[in-house]
């Protein structure tokens, strides 16, 4: 059947006049779209959550994305890209090496502490697609734009501009309402010992000044509305990370910018590679007693707190759909002989990763799921 299927889709492409095709699936007729030139992604995965509506705002949206593995009967060759995500390394059923559809792996947050050991992962992805910022595609969450439109961040070297102006009279009318000095969200039910320990130390320097953290619950803010509470209130507003990880920084951020109130992130990335200078306080790199005197000085000095907006005339940040990245790529490569990477574990373990996958082999294999990264 997959044979039979393929062998249409093919004579009808060298005709060129055809926009859709039926095909057979189970005994059912499905009306399949073939415009000319459609790059088709498998979705290995079916955790990760994507839809064809991915890339209807993109410049480039000539993208199907699927989930199902018989789009076209058998023959997986028939698509453009596979996507395999986590989830997949270690898994007994891997696609055969030979098949012409590139091979990529997807990622977007950092490894869930499980190193992968398996060679057959070398040689095996064509191309990356994760949050990591030396990826062949960056998973972006959001985008810091300038204002003719180009994208100036994430990067691993963004060349930043400074605007000495004063901000514009609507951001003024905004934060010069604000009375109280910073605001936590406790949204997750798995309340980490680590975030209350931090916190904790925050709050005893703010003690100092006679000030406190204000923390809520999602469903508890006052007024009932979160973002109206944060935009009219609050100076500061903390946020901690899901991952402790390099280049891991998600659209959390985007919360506390849309609300013009200024970000105190707990992460373990390099923000200057993601965000305009003097827009947040990075807060593993700054010592709480620091923060703490910030927060004074910005309460006091209506001048100093205005400095944390300045950004604003020149950038903005906005949300971003990775997957026009992909589909962009997709379209550049399509032509292309993309290589198989070689090195696909030391650049997804790291190199302890690597020596752990040698004591695993020294110690006649200790189950993969049981070796934890290096930290």
């Amino acid at each position: 059947m997959g044979f039979h299927v393929w062998l249409v889709c093919k004579t009808l492409a060298v005709l060129d006049d055809v926009s859709s095709i039926v095909v057979l699936k189970h005994g059912k007729g499905l009306n399949k779209q073939l415009p000319h030139k459609t790059i088709y992604i498998l979705n290995w995965d079916s955790n990760l959550d994507t839809q064809n509506n991915l890339f209807d705002r993109c410049t480039v949206r000539n993208c199907i994305i699927t989930k199902d593995r018989h789009y076209f009967g058998e023959d997986y060759s028939n698509f453009d890209a596979l996507l395999f995500t986590e989830s997949f390394l270690g898994s007994n059923y891997k696609p055969q090496k030979g098949s012409k559809a590139l091979r990529i792996f997807a990622s977007p947050s950092p490894p869930h502490n499980k190193i992968t050991c398996d060679k057959h992962y070398d040689n095996f992805f064509n191309l990356t697609f994760t949050y990591r910022l030396n990826s062949d595609i960056v998973w972006k969450y959001f985008v810091v734009r300038n204002f003719t439109r180009n994208i100036i961040a994430p990067n691993l070297a963004p060349v930043w501009d400074v605007n000495p102006n004063s901000v514009n009279i609507n951001i003024k009318s905004i934060i010069q309402r604000k009375m109280r000095p910073v605001a936590y969200m406790e949204c997750d039910s798995n309340y980490d010992s680590w975030k209350k320990t931090y916190l904790t130390k925050l709050e005893n320097n703010l003690s100092q000044y006679f000030l406190k953290i204000d923390t809520y619950h999602c469903s508890g803010c006052r007024y009932g509305n979160c973002k109206n509470m944060l935009r009219s209130d609050y100076y500061f507003y903390i946020i901690f990370e899901d991952y402790f990880a390099e280049d891991y920084v998600t659209k959390k951020l985007l919360y506390a910018y849309d609300n013009y109130v200024v970000p105190i992130i707990y992460g373990g990335a390099n923000y200057s590679r993601f965000l305009p200078p003097h827009s947040y306080i990075d807060a593993y790199e700054t010592n709480p007693n620091d923060i703490a005197a910030e927060i004074q000085r910005s309460l006091n000095s209506y001048a100093d707190y205005e400095k944390y907006f300045k950004w604003r005339n020149i950038y903005t940040i906005e949300n971003y759909q990775p997957f026009c990245d992909l589909c962009d790529v997709l379209n550049r490569r399509k032509s292309r002989i993309t290589p198989a990477k070689k090195d696909f574990r030391e650049w997804w373990n790291g190199k302890g990763g690597i020596k752990l996958c040698s004591l695993q082999q020294f110690n006649n294999g200790t189950p993969e799921s049981d070796l934890k990264l290096a930290s």
